[in-house]
């Protein structure tokens, strides 16, 4: 039925690195995507600091079209606060 081939012994451990070397690469290319979309990374102080003095506590900050986009509370109710990268609210959204 089939045929065995023989594939000599450096083209094994060509394809073999090739096949760990992209593995590899697209985790990469995943974990780094993974960061850009969730904004895990740090937030400037003078956007947190103008969150906290007008009383919002923040669970989520993400970029959006070039502004910071909080997702915060405050006496109970959930908002959705815009920032630029000085700290300066720019819109306020109750959800």
């Amino acid at each position: 039925m089939f045929k065995a081939i023989h594939i000599p012994t450096k083209a094994k451990r060509a394809i073999a690195a090739s096949i760990v070397g992209l593995s590899l690469a697209g985790g990469v290319v995943y974990a780094s995507d993974d960061t850009d979309d969730h904004m895990s990374g740090e937030v400037p102080s003078a956007v947190s600091d103008a969150l906290e003095a007008a009383g919002y506590t923040v669970k989520r900050v993400e970029m959006e079209d070039g502004l910071y986009e909080a997702y915060a509370m405050r006496d109970g109710n959930r908002y959705e606060v815009m920032l630029d990268h000085a700290g300066n609210i720019v819109e306020v959204e109750e959800e």
